[in-house]
């Protein structure tokens, strides 16, 4: 990705904010540094959003909550509203190198060369990436199995890591950065969950809260963000 990184704060990461227009214009103004997205390929469209698709049914599943499925908003104009602005963030839902075909090709077309990253808990996904130097690759880890298949492909093949904050233990992370691996971790929305993510050695923090990011940005969430060095290294 680009060179141009935070210096003395965490990496500032706004979940799900590219889901929603409205939040991506407000992750922008308060200088998040990327606004994360979730993508799945339907029926040949790229299309953002959280929530299950319920087969043929015009349903989309959330837990327990069903919502209509119209409209659907699709990445072409995630892509246009964050412009070149925001990077973005994207977290490949549908388990299929389709999709991370369709991923590349569509922000060639629209915005060639700029920086964004990928995340994936499929981490084979994030194959079709791998030598696009503007592109970050953070495969993701929300369970001890995962992040264990991992460790492998940590530190040589994979510089970064998209985290669970349940996993983000002091034995772990101290791995993790005898590796050189930058660890963004996730969800971060209280002060108290920041204070305990930077005290693990956080890169990054990627939060619902867009107040407490905007504080993150502003350098004022908590004392310790002035001692913190610029995160996500450039690749080696």
């Amino acid at each position: 990705m680009s060179d141009a990184r935070p210096r003395g704060r965490p990496l500032a990461i706004a979940h799900r904010a590219g889901n929603c227009l409205p939040r991506l214009a407000r992750a922008k103004a308060i200088g998040a540094d990327l606004a994360e997205l979730d993508l799945w390929l339907h029926r040949g469209r790229l299309e953002v959003r959280h929530a299950r698709a319920l087969g043929p049914l015009p349903l989309l599943r959330e837990g327990w909550r069903i919502a209509p499925a119209w409209p659907r908003l699709e990445l072409e104009a995630v892509l246009e509203a964050a412009a070149r602005d925001l990077p973005l963030m994207v977290d490949l839902k549908t388990e299929s190198p389709a999709l991370s075909k369709a991923v590349a090709a569509a922000f060639e077309r629209r915005l060639p060369g700029a920086p964004y990253a990928v995340t994936a808990r499929a981490w084979p996904l994030l194959a079709p990436f791998e030598g696009m130097a503007h592109v970050r690759l953070l495969p993701s880890a929300a369970w001890p199995g995962e992040l264990a298949a991992l460790m492998p492909e940590l530190g040589g093949r994979f510089r970064a890591l998209s985290l669970h904050a349940t996993l983000a233990q002091p034995e772990a992370m101290r791995e993790l950065a005898a590796r050189g691996v930058d660890a963004c971790v996730w969800p971060v929305n209280t002060r108290a969950a920041l204070a305990q993510a930077l005290a693990a050695g956080a890169a990054g923090v990627n939060s619902d809260n867009l107040d407490l990011l905007a504080a993150v940005v502003a350098g004022t969430a908590l004392p310790a963000l002035r001692a913190r060095r610029g995160p996500l290294r450039s690749h080696p």
